[in-house]
């Protein structure tokens, strides 16, 4: 396993090198490479600030016998390695993309057009002239829209970066816990903005070390129980449209909704009567601090981080946790995160003198609300919508945030799709559908200020405006808590 050992090495002195590379090439996968390690060792050509501390690093590596400094690699003279070094490929260090050469030269391309177009700008203003909708605002509205969308895509990170760091992950633990892991990971090409890629990757191992210790069974347990011994863990990627889907799941034991029920009992967090509680929200409760319904920890789990950082780690992105699971059976965690934090296309709606920001692919449909018509059903003071056999409840701006409104005017229905329930807003007007800035929240509204006001940033609009960005899964999550977040303040 030279191959192996040499790649570790590697990897020990990247966090210090502004770029790096090999030879052998593609040592952690090519198991041919080893012969070639024992016989003449492997060479790192690297760039550091810190050149010294990098040798002390390698030199006091596990398995490294010594290490030297060499003009050029066997077989190249010097000048021909210098190329190497020049074209060292940026890896792991703060700051640095790869970015495609046809990205940067389309950026260009269209920094120039945008000059363009606001010198003829400049000069129909000069001229005093009508500017001709569809014309000349039509031609810059569309580059500005096109620069934006492509600054945005130069960020993108395959996620296929990460797997490597991930599998390395479950042999340790496998080899620890003697459990037979048969692990996957499908959809990384998908391309997330990389500070999420970044920031996840700890909470996914974290996910798939639970998997395995806590949920995939020993090979004689899962004989005994009819199952191959070999356990499954998958990492499935996948771009929904407007955000991205990473869902961990594996086929081990599953959650005991039992056992969640009487810790939660015992910790009193059940915050409404038991029995209204849907599975799903029994199982919610094991992303709440200090939860886990194991007595004992380990190496691995049952300690440090668990999964309320792993929940707070995603919706500092912006995205949600949700979880399935059946006992015996196995577990699904799901992670729901935006493409990017910054440009958002939404829907604008107004209540009142106030206007709201909704992500365009959380809206379904929208529906003139008449609420006498006999599809509105009224219970225990909560409203709901009958459609497609499903009753979908509706929830009113003007009471949430408590604005002043037209009761008498007409309103509207917006019917939107959280990560996993459904609701409808009711607002008085759609102001229509644009690309807006998304702006963080001040930290003094603390942490917690999305789950009980449904509001997770702002946008100042052209007209100097400033509209509130909502948080569907929150919204829906807030159900009937109507006004209840205006009494924290």
């Amino acid at each position: 396993m030279e191959n192996v050992r040499a790649f570790m090495a590697g990897r020990q002195i990247q966090g210090m090198c502004s770029s790096l590379s090999m030879y052998p090439e593609d040592v952690e996968k090519n198991p041919q490479t080893a012969e070639y390690i024992r016989k003449n060792g492997f060479f790192i050509s690297f760039v550091s600030n810190e050149t010294d501390r990098v040798l002390e690093k390698l030199s006091q590596s596990v398995f490294v016998a010594s290490c030297d400094i060499v003009e050029a690699l066997p077989g190249h003279t010097e000048a021909a390695a210098a190329p190497e070094l020049e074209h060292a490929v940026p890896h792991g260090g703060e700051g640095f993309l790869n970015v495609r050469v046809e990205k940067l030269e389309e950026l260009e391309n269209l920094t120039g057009e945008l000059v363009i177009a606001m010198s003829s700008l400049e000069n129909v203003l000069k001229d005093q002239r009508d500017i001709v909708e569809g014309d000349i605002i039509h031609q810059l509205t569309r580059l500005v829209r096109d620069l934006g969308e492509l600054a945005l895509s130069v960020r993108m990170v395959s996620f296929q970066g990460v797997t490597p760091k991930i599998s390395r992950a479950v042999r340790d633990i496998c080899r620890k816990e003697k459990k037979e892991v048969a692990f996957s990971v499908s959809g990384q090409d998908t391309e997330p903005d990389k500070k999420i890629v970044d920031g996840i990757t700890e909470p996914l191992i974290h996910l798939i070390r639970n998997a395995i210790d806590h949920g995939i069974e020993t090979p004689e347990v899962r004989e005994a129980a009819g199952k191959p011994r070999n356990g499954r863990v998958k990492i499935i990627v996948e771009n929904t449209g407007g955000e991205i889907l990473i869902r961990v799941s594996d086929d081990g034991a599953g959650m005991d909704e039992g056992k969640i029920r009487e810790k939660a009992r015992r910790k009193e967090l059940f915050v409404k009567p038991e029995e209204e509680y849907s599975p799903e929200e029994i199982l919610e409760l094991c992303l709440i601090p200090g939860f886990s319904t194991r007595e004992a920890a380990n190496e691995f789990s049952g300690r440090g981080v668990g999964l309320d950082v792993v929940r707070q780690t995603v919706e500092a992105f912006g995205g949600h946790v949700s979880l399935t699971s059946e006992l015996g059976k196995g577990t699904e965690i799901s992670l729901r995160l935006p493409l990017t934090r910054t440009l958002v296309n939404a829907i604008l709606v107004r209540t009142g003198g106030w206007i709201f920001a909704l992500p365009s692919y959380r809206v379904l449909q929208f529906i003139p609300y008449h609420s006498n018509q006999e599809e509105y059903i009224r219970s225990n003071g909560k409203e709901s919508w009958v459609h497609d056999g499903k009753y979908i409840p509706v929830v009113s701006l003007a009471h949430v945030y408590e604005a002043e409104e037209d009761e008498k005017g007409p309103r509207m229905m917006i019917h939107i799709r959280g990560a996993s329930r459904e609701a409808c807003l009711v607002a008085e007007e759609v102001l229509g559908q644009r690309n807006i800035v998304e702006k963080a929240l001040p930290r003094i509204l603390g942490a917690h200020f999305k789950s009980y006001s449904g509001i997770s940033g702002c946008s100042v609009l052209g007209d100097g405006r400033i509209c509130m960005l909502l948080d569907v899964e929150a919204l829906i999550r807030m159900g009937g808590r109507e006004r209840a977040w205006t009494k924290r303040n």
